[in-house]
């Protein structure tokens, strides 16, 4: 790709794994990968997506839901690729 890119992926790839292998909830665990500070947009997103996948939408708390700028349109879309996905 072009152009200079910021962050180091290892390190962020580090926090989201050693995210995911907390057995703890998904709040506590994202909260305690932004006190890690550093990378902390690159690295709650990379472990918000794999502990969403382990522990799915209910796991995450309704008041975060709740304050998703374009929440609804981001449901929208993740079920019609679930949809998509699921006539394959």
């Amino acid at each position: 790709m072009p152009g200079e890119c910021s962050g180091y992926v290892l390190d962020s790839l580090s926090v989201a794994v050693a995210a995911l292998l907390d057995p703890r909830c998904l709040e506590d665990v994202l909260v305690d990968v932004l006190r890690v500070g550093k990378d902390t947009d690159t690295n709650a997103a990379i472990a918000g997506g794999l502990l969403g996948a382990r522990d799915g939408e209910d796991a995450i708390p309704r008041r975060w839901q709740a304050s998703c700028s374009f929440g609804k349109e981001f449901r929208t879309i993740a079920t019609s690729i679930i949809r998509s996905q699921d006539t394959k």
